[in-house]
């Protein structure tokens, strides 16, 4: 006689400091070969020195940003790590000063760090475009597309506070199982709590998940063949979930 195995339970949590060498391990599978993610940590991604320095980056953001949840997705079984997700709540609006500078890194220099700001500025220019200069307020349009919202701006427009996807990340060997799922869904849930829209910057492997959970695409962003050594331009689709509607 055959037997099925049970489908693992999945487990979302919120993450422990301790956890941080497994949320490293994750990130680098699941962005491997990702040119977003080697332009900001140049170097060889499975070395040591590199991870450090994401490690301590990540560490840094969430010691010192207090409207960042990291939720990570678990085996309930093992308890193993298989993914985790930084979900970031404004629900205030932050000073001017704050919000306006254009990222800078510390971890890299020369051509290394312009490559990695400028990677970093084009998310940071497109939110300021989507927010129209206020801090982490979204632009809702109920029935249009960002580009296609002009003649009806007025008619169309509301502007309100909004949770964002920062960063998800699945390990490679966990893919496809309904981790990243579960960790989105985590977020739209809060989302819905809070009657906020969600936001993020969906890379092109991620985009058919969001899609899926109910986000549309508002916009674009472009990330320059030059800006990363590459042969071709980047796309990222800017997307949003509006959960009142």
């Amino acid at each position: 006689m055959s037997h099925q195995t049970e489908p693992a339970t999945l487990i979302v949590r919120r993450a422990l400091e301790t956890d941080i060498d497994r949320l490293m391990e994750v990130q680098f599978s699941a962005f491997e070969n990702d040119p977003y993610h080697e332009a900001l940590f140049p170097g060889p991604h499975h070395s040591p020195a590199v991870r450090k320095v994401a490690g301590q980056r990540t560490l840094d953001d969430w010691r010192n940003t207090a409207v960042q949840d990291i939720m990570v997705c678990t085996q309930a079984q093992t308890g193993e790590i298989l993914g985790f997700a930084a979900w970031y709540f404004y629900l205030h609006e932050r000073p001017r000063e704050e919000w306006e500078k254009m990222p800078s890194i510390t971890w890299a220099e020369g051509e290394e760090k312009r490559q990695a700001e400028a990677f970093l500025g084009v998310t940071a220019r497109m939110r300021m475009k989507i927010w129209e200069g206020r801090p982490h307020i979204c632009k809702i349009l109920t029935g249009c597309r960002l580009e296609e919202a002009t003649s009806i701006r007025q008619a169309k427009r509301e502007l309100t506070f909004a949770v964002v996807l920062g960063l998800l990340c699945v390990h490679r060997d966990a893919q496809r199982k309904g981790v990243g799922a579960a960790l989105v869904q985590w977020g739209l849930d809060r989302s819905r709590e809070e009657r906020l829209p969600a936001y993020l910057e969906a890379s092109p492997a991620g985009f058919p998940l969001y899609q899926k959970l109910g986000f549309n695409k508002i916009d674009t962003m472009i990330v320059k063949a030059e800006d990363w050594h590459g042969d071709r331009d980047l796309q990222y689709n800017v997307m949003l979930h509006d959960v009142r509607i």
